[in-house]
């Protein structure tokens, strides 16, 4: 089965509406996965490994090619190949003697009896929109601003083309503040005037000067945001968060702050470049592939973390390794705008799940139903059930 046939049944097996025969030959499609569990029985190490190894080489192949709907997996020991759909679901449920990817399809009716009722009120996916606040407090908002010139902030043009904010460098000594506000199931971006670049996820914000001056380029942040410093050694760099104690001081290098309210700690990963982390009287200075997570005074150092998880949801994908389900409906209820509630003992699995967030909410919401873990759609809330 080629590439783009592929692509077609599997949208329309979620869809529900499959053919017997394309049904069939999806089923036949999906019987290869079968080969992974032969593979536990010859050696290739515990189910653990394997899911780990297969985990990392999905994901690999999404970043390098984030396009790509088929990616394939070479095992090095058997010399077979498993064909997967990398744009639809790469779902590993870790923690149990059983895991899924792609589960093979139940029956038709079921699945559409199902689906018609819990997901009948779909939601779509989260889009490019921001909020500016100008230094007089005037607003204004970005999803439907026309390219071009929108504000002149002192002597500095604010300019806004196709989606970016962005700053002219300009020199003066008047010190004014913008706020990019990013609500709910948006996301937004921004070129500040010393060509630092900034990203902003689902129900974040950053407040910075027009024009930097001064022995440091301050800015205050809350929410997720992602940086890529310009270099400048004659005027650092430092992140701020509000009521918190947390700063990070840099010179040019790449970083993720996840500092959202509602997250067990803050956590700041590190991609490229040196920054030093402080929490009150703490501090850690970070190498790339390292992460600082606060919680409370402490910082501590974790090595080696998954620099791309840290940063899928500027990429457009939803990443997690080991998650549970909670952290999975906090990131989702950002993106979609919704809320959670939860009915029941829901599943303590921990999930390892890597998925493109362009979807729409039940496309998402199917993908997790491959564990035992269940879902309904209810006007702009998620219920979660066993």
């Amino acid at each position: 089965m080629n590439r783009d046939t592929y692509i077609r049944l599997y949208e329309k097996y979620f869809s529900g509406t499959c053919s017997p025969e394309e049904m069939a030959m999806l089923d036949a499609y999906m019987d290869d996965f079968e080969l992974i569990e032969r593979e536990w029985e010859t050696g290739m190490g515990s189910k653990e490994q394997v899911r780990q190894t297969i985990y990392k080489q999905l994901l690999s192949e999404i970043h390098a090619a984030p396009q790509a709907t088929v990616v394939t997996m070479k095992n090095s020991s058997h010399m077979k190949w498993l064909k997967i759909s990398a744009a639809a679901i790469l779902l590993l449920i870790a923690g149990s003697a059983t895991y899924f990817i792609l589960k093979k399809p139940i029956a038709k009716q079921q699945l559409m009896a199902s689906i018609e009722q819990r997901y009948k009120n779909d939601v779509a996916p989260g889009k490019s929109g921001a909020i500016l606040t100008l230094s007089d407090g005037t607003k204004v908002v970005l999803d439907s601003a026309k390219n071009g010139m929108i504000a002149t902030q002192g002597n500095t043009p604010v300019v806004y083309k196709d989606g970016e904010l962005s700053y002219a460098h300009t020199k003066s000594t008047e010190v004014l503040y913008n706020t990019l506000t990013v609500p709910l199931g948006r996301q937004g971006s921004v070129t500040l005037s010393d060509n630092t670049v900034v990203w902003l996820n689902a129900g974040s914000s950053i407040k910075y000067p027009v024009t930097f001056t001064g022995d440091l380029r301050t800015v205050e942040i809350t929410g997720e945001v992602y940086f890529e410093v310009f270099r400048d050694q004659s005027q650092p760099f430092l992140v701020s968060k509000p009521n918190s104690n947390l700063k990070v001081l840099v010179l040019g290098t790449h970083f993720n702050v996840n500092a959202y309210d509602d997250e067990k700690a803050i956590k700041v990963t590190l991609l490229e470049g040196s920054v030093k982390v402080f929490k009150g009287k703490d501090s850690a200075l970070l190498k790339p592939g390292q992460q600082a997570q606060i919680t409370g005074k402490n910082i501590t150092t974790v090595n080696n973390v998954d620099v791309n998880e840290a940063v899928a949801w500027k990429n457009g994908l939803f990443q997690f390794g080991q998650a549970d389900i909670h952290t999975i409906m906090r990131q989702l209820a950002r993106w979609y705008d919704v809320d959670v509630v939860y009915e029941g003992e829901v599943s303590t699995q921990e999930f390892w799940l890597g998925i493109p967030s362009n979807l729409s909410l039940s496309n998402v919401l199917k993908a997790l139903e491959k564990s035992n873990v269940h879902f309904r759609i209810e006007g702009r809330k998620i219920i979660v059930m066993p």
